[in-house]
């Protein structure tokens, strides 16, 4: 798989945003859970976006799509968390308990999966995407 897709995924997250803020107005962003929830997932996409790209600054490529899951991954669990603590949660108190629980896991998952990147790769392989950490440090 090429690095590129996750070009292709940062632009869709950056364009779900400003999607939802079109359809919505900008006057959900009152709410300061939405607002931090658009915001991290935007800046995780734009993360993203870079490290596809490959015009990163500083660091690697697989750092940047690191920090972007992370991001991503913290945005997601707290879409329903947030909402359950600020007693905003449209859902039943069975229901909210049940999708904090997923999204937490589900967000925690990819969370670590960007940590992982960010460190280099220990638990998932990176050079199946390019030429990375692992092969660098099976060739010397």
């Amino acid at each position: 798989m090429k690095r590129r897709w996750f070009l292709v995924l940062g632009l869709g997250m950056i364009v779900a945003n400003l999607g939802f803020l079109f359809a919505f107005d900008t006057t959900v962003l009152e709410n300061p859970a939405t607002a931090a929830t658009n915001g991290v997932l935007a800046l995780g996409g734009v993360l993203m976006v870079i490290g596809g790209a490959g015009a990163q600054p500083r660091g690697t490529w697989y750092q940047f799509v690191g920090a972007g899951d992370v991001l991503i991954g913290t945005g997601m669990a707290a879409s329903y968390l947030l909402p359950m603590v600020y007693g905003t949660s449209p859902y039943g108190s069975t229901e909210s308990i049940f999708l904090v629980i997923c999204a937490v896991g589900g967000g925690g998952s990819l969370a670590f999966m960007g940590f992982d990147w960010i460190r280099g790769g220990r638990h998932f392989d990176l050079s199946t995407f390019e030429s990375g950490p692992i092969l660098d440090s099976i060739r010397t």
